[in-house]
């Protein structure tokens, strides 16, 4: 109707745009998203002008959209003119240039840039605290933020109190069932893991998950990740039998709800080899680490931590079948990947350098 009232644009149009390509984005549908954004974004700048508050939040969302559609690369740009109009508009502190400071961590950590990002999620978690005084739902979120980056930077002992601190936050904003618990109860999860708390792990992953369930149907790609997790801690507890239903029932759902290359499904493709590892099943081991090797290969021709898992799984699936020379060749090359974004305590790096220490023994 907006369309039709305002056919040469209209600032309710450009927002209207805008909020329908946030509910796509939420649904796991960035491609979707996308176009509409870049028309809100040129139509904000038409009629607020390239320095306006309408143009900076356009340039966020689309680069929100592109993040979530794989495209990091290309968010990047988009993002670090979100914080330059931002700080423009705001002298001091304001939870739009530290809104516009954590978007712009995102995408250099989604590039692999995990120690450049650091400092943008220290700052803004330092402008929401200044800015909001005692609990908020920015402030929690930036805990949680900075919390995943360091154990990302290969320090989870350090990552597990800004987790904490964050959830008890969450459970005093929301009582009962909401995603921010879940999604704080299955990143302490992960850390947990990384911890060697294995139990204490699997009960964490496990609340998560039920709490989405509560809240999503099936296919949700929230949902999709709980469940991915808890099958990777059932796995890391030694119990693959049980981990494989969930991870072959995760990529199931991930084809059904993603037509293209996305590192979300490379990644459920790694995982379910993974596990087929464990289970000895090393000729579809092989075939599924091929297929993830080779979507990561074009979402990230540049090379990225996640591909050097990826070849991490392949190396280690030809090792188990005698292959050594194929073998030796692809984890070589997932740990000169890998240690370029990563510490070698990382959590990434370290998986790749112990599959390394199996294959080569050093």
């Amino acid at each position: 109707m907006r369309r039709r009232l305002f056919p040469a644009g209209h600032r309710d149009v450009a927002e209207g745009l805008g909020k329908l390509a946030y509910t796509l984005t939420d649904m796991g549908r960035a491609a979707e998203a996308e176009p509409l954004l870049r028309e809100a974004l040129q139509m904000s700048e038409r009629l607020s002008g390239p320095e306006s508050f309408e143009v900076a939040d356009a340039s966020a969302s689309l680069a929100w959209a592109l993040l979530n559609g794989g495209s990091a690369a290309e968010a990047v740009p988009l993002a670090e003119r979100a914080l330059d109009i931002q700080r423009r508009l705001h002298s001091g502190d304001h939870p739009d240039v530290a809104q516009a400071l954590v978007n712009l961590a995102y995408t250099r950590r989604d590039l692999g840039h995990a120690a450049e990002a650091e400092p943008l999620l220290q700052e803004g978690l330092d402008m929401f605290r200044r800015v909001y005084r005692g609990d908020h739902p920015d402030v929690a979120q930036s805990l949680h933020n900075l919390a995943s980056l360091r154990h990302d930077l290969g320090r989870p002992a350090e990552a597990e109190p800004l987790y904490l601190q964050a959830l008890e936050m969450r459970r005093r904003l929301y009582p009962g069932d909401h995603p921010a618990v879940a999604m704080s109860l299955g990143e302490l999860a992960v850390v947990q893991r990384a911890l060697g708390r294995l139990k204490e792990a699997e009960e964490s992953a496990r609340q998560a998950f039920e709490i989405y369930q509560r809240l999503f149907p099936e296919d949700h790609p929230t949902i999709l990740t709980a469940m991915g997790n808890l099958a990777g801690i059932r796995l890391a507890r030694g119990h693959a039998a049980q981990a494989e239903p969930l991870f072959i029932q995760v990529l199931e759902l991930r084809r059904r709800t993603t037509h293209e290359d996305h590192p979300s499904l490379a990644l459920s493709l790694n995982n379910l080899a993974f596990c087929r590892i464990d289970l000895r099943k090393l000729g579809q081991a092989e075939a599924g680490a091929r297929d993830s090797v080779a979507m990561y290969r074009r979402l990230f021709p540049d090379g990225h931590p996640r591909l050097a898992v990826a070849l991490s799984t392949l190396a280690l699936a030809l090792h188990l079948q005698g292959k050594t020379a194929d073998a030796a060749a692809l984890i070589r090359e997932a740990e000169t990947m890998v240690l370029k974004s990563e510490p070698p305590g990382g959590p990434l790096a370290s998986r790749v350098l112990g599959i390394k220490k199996r294959i080569l023994g050093t």
